[in-house]
């Protein structure tokens, strides 16, 4: 991606995205694998000091994520105590900073003139993720219980089958290979360089992790820059095709197993019998049905999803969760909760619209809002920081305005066609010139002084 300018300056921001991929700290260097989540935060935090990214206008993301938060902190620490509910206070902080964290991620992605910072953080990040993959199977599940991978305890690492699955450094083999499917599309996109090479390397890791929704996700992510793209581009990803649809060819040759497992586990999808589609269904029906007694519009908030829905969904809802990111928010904040979610990603979908617009580098964003929507209605990833804060980070890097004087919009290329000519951009006008709102004026009074301490120690 180039050498990366000012690189000092910005270190601080390039190890907070290569982090993000780590939900938790592998038991390989730290035996109680404690979970990450406050340690993001904290960084998010001192990012928003040093980089002050919230000064200007608010635009559609901004106010969808202020009333999604403020939703949640009315059925958390009013609601819930009114209903007799015990208050739990983590889990308070983890749902609104998670949000918190991921518009300050999404306001510093938009500058121009970090995109290629953070471009190669998630490259970084995204090597660290396969390699890890590829050395939990090599490993073995023998070998990594050896280490203190013990299931239930932070993380799971098997089917409803039974069968092992590399999980990463998540709670489990599903978020995993979500959180793979929507970084990966991105720099796969973003790379300018050996692309298909990248795709190998990637569509190899994505099928290890046997997550069908995954697949799917990345598929569709795909095909909606495919179809929204330029006919040059979408005439070049054809010509491609044909490399690709030979090593698949190649591959069900020399190895028919690797092929006939894969084609198994595809076509499980519309089995009836499928394990995997019964006890989803069965926890989105389960978990309508709780919801839609006395509970529409609040929801459970904080509650357990197991004790809560045991008595009408039975053994199933053992498993914790409903399975689907959509279900989730429905249990826990009702009706307007789950709405004011969907009217989230509709912002984000906005904005990139208006990066389009502009020449900006929509396609970055758009791939991964796509993977996520779609993961959401099969699994359960909001529960994860780091799931969360990404999405906005990477959302944030297709909305990237292009200032004068910035490659970004010069007219070499179609910059709205082609991302990966953001790989060279020069340092633009930074959104710390808009002091002049009443916001920016009262954040940057009250973190100036906290600021300077901040400058002089990064």
């Amino acid at each position: 991606m180039g050498k990366v300018a000012v690189w000092p300056k910005h270190r601080l921001l390039f190890l907070t995205v290569c982090l993000l991929p780590f939900s938790l700290v592998p038991h390989e260097v730290l035996r109680s694998g404690p979970s990450l989540a406050p340690v993001m935060f904290t960084l998010a935090a001192i990012l928003a000091i040093k980089y002050r990214p919230f000064g200007g206008v608010l635009g559609p993301v901004d106010l969808a994520v202020s009333a999604l938060a403020a939703w949640m902190v009315a059925r958390l620490v009013i609601i819930a105590p009114l209903a007799g509910e015990p208050g739990n206070w983590y889990f308070t902080g983890r749902e609104v900073g998670s949000l918190a964290a991921g518009a300050i991620l999404f306001r510093i992605a938009r500058r121009p003139d970090l995109l290629r910072v953070i471009l190669l953080g998630l490259g970084v990040g995204l090597s660290a993720m396969m390699a890890i993959e590829v050395y939990q199977v090599t490993a073995g599940i023998g070998h990594l219980t050896g280490l203190g991978y013990v299931s239930d305890e932070g993380f799971y690492y098997y089917t409803i089958g039974g069968s092992y699955r590399p999980f990463g450094t998540f709670d489990g083999p599903t978020v995993f290979g979500a959180y793979l499917a929507m970084v990966g599309v991105v720099v796969l996109l973003a790379t300018r360089r050996w692309k298909w090479l990248v795709f190998v390397a990637l569509a190899s890791c994505l099928l290890m992790t046997r997550t069908r929704s995954a697949w799917i996700a990345f598929a569709l992510a795909l095909a909606s820059v495919f179809m929204l793209g330029s006919s040059r581009r979408r005439a070049r990803a054809l010509v491609g095709a044909f490399p690709a649809a030979w090593a698949a060819t190649m591959v069900a040759l020399l190895r028919p197993d690797l092929a006939n497992s894969v084609l198994d586990r595809v076509q499980s999808i519309g089995q009836a019998g499928d394990v995997s589609t019964v006890t989803r269904i069965a926890l989105w029906a389960g978990t309508v049905d709780t919801v839609s007694r006395d509970h529409w519009f609040f929801g459970y908030g904080a509650q357990s999803f197991t004790e809560t829905t045991l008595p009408i969904i039975g053994p199933t809802a053992l498993l914790g969760h409903p399975h689907s990111n959509y279900m989730q928010e429905l249990f826990r904040y009702g009706l307007p909760g789950l709405s004011l979610f969907v009217v989230l990603l509709a912002a984000f979908l906005v904005e990139l619209r208006r990066s389009r617009r502009d020449g900006g580098p929509w396609m970055l964003g758009l791939a991964a809002v796509v993977a996520f929507a779609e993961d959401s209605v099969f699994n359960n990833s909001l529960s994860g920081f780091n799931f969360l804060v990404t999405l906005f980070l990477l959302v944030g890097l297709g909305c990237a305005r292009p200032g004068q004087g910035d490659d970004l919009s010069s007219g070499r290329r179609e910059v709205h066609d082609e991302p990966e000519s953001y790989s060279k951009p020069r340092l633009g006008r930074s959104m710390e010139q808009s002091d002049s709102q009443p916001i920016g004026n009262l954040i940057s009074a009250v973190s100036r002084p906290i600021h300077r301490v901040s400058r002089f120690l990064l």
